[in-house]
């Protein structure tokens, strides 16, 4: 992967188009390292590749850590599932996007597997940190 920008304490870098031209990156908070994400086989082919891909991902990842301890379906017209798995103190968590998320999202752009392998203690300290930030934004919005 080669990188392509550095925002604070985010890295985000693209991967090579024959790979389907994957995303990822990492990322820290207050210094240390919190996890790695990926975006997989974006814009393709919801029933063809990325709902089978997500499908396999998912059973490959229950083979190793056990059943997620958390399963859901999209809600309202998207389409898409989510899984997570905790172990040894990381949280693995899988999105498949499916088309039809609304908004300005275009379809093609809709469909991915969405996957983050984080450290579960310092994920929740960052998470609890961007909160009243989150909040502050909404008051100021209304």
């Amino acid at each position: 992967m080669t990188e392509k920008a550095t925002e604070g304490d985010f890295v985000v870098a693209e991967g090579p188009s024959v790979w389907g031209k994957p995303r990822g990156g990492w990322h820290f908070h207050d210094g240390e390292f919190v996890g790695l994400y990926w975006f997989l086989w974006a814009g393709e082919s919801w029933a063809t590749v990325v709902a089978p891909a997500a499908t396999q991902l998912q059973d490959l990842f229950s083979g190793i850590a056990g059943s997620p301890v958390d399963v859901g379906e999209a809600s309202g017209p998207a389409t898409g599932f989510r899984a997570s798995w905790t172990v040894d103190g990381y949280s693995i968590e899988m999105y498949a996007h499916g088309p039809d998320l609304g908004g300005d999202v275009p379809d093609e752009r809709a469909t991915a597997v969405q996957l983050h392998v984080d450290h579960a203690s310092r994920s929740a300290r960052e998470d609890a940190a961007a909160r009243p930030a989150s909040a502050a934004v909404q008051d100021r919005n209304g």
